[in-house]
């Protein structure tokens, strides 16, 4: 895996714009676009950090779609919680996907979803208004993968 960091500058003519990004392939010398969530330049906006990195995959310039990578990913942020959560995965090729939210215990308090999926990168929204403060669990199954993260949901009131 490769991590890269990336720091965007621009001027309040920019502010709202949307930012897309590009990886430059030495051997064809060629410009591959990224695909991720959709991002718009903020002031002091900052997206994503070692823990929680923001992931985008490569796209196909033929074809406009998200070319896979070889590992499903997954990642929750913020984390700690306070009202919404931003759920985003990613899986090589089309599988069941099973997404669902467990308390301490282990009670699966929602399934979030539970259907069958193309290749590609998936963003979710949770709101959490419903849940008590307190740690819960993500857990994201495939044919092949499982993998689940602790959530600590806070109050802010």
């Amino acid at each position: 895996k490769n991590m890269a960091f990336a720091m965007v500058y621009g001027d309040r003519s920019d502010i709202g714009k949307t930012v897309k990004g590009y990886l430059w392939d030495e051997t064809s010398q060629k410009q591959i676009p990224l695909d991720g969530a959709e991002l718009r330049f903020g002031i002091d906006q900052i997206m994503g950090n070692l823990r929680n990195p923001l992931l985008f995959s490569v796209m196909d310039p033929g074809t406009g779609m998200s070319i896979p990578g070889s590992e499903t990913e997954f990642t929750i942020y913020p984390n700690p919680v306070t009202d919404q959560m931003h759920i985003r995965y990613s899986i090589p090729s089309t599988m069941d996907v099973s997404l669902s939210l467990y308390n301490a215990v282990g009670k699966e308090i929602e399934r979030i979803t539970d259907t069958r999926q193309g290749a590609g990168a998936y963003q979710l929204y949770y709101e959490n208004s419903n849940l008590m403060p307190g740690i819960y669990f993500c857990t994201l199954k495939t044919n092949s993968f499982t993998k689940t993260l602790k959530i600590i949901i806070i109050d802010t009131k």
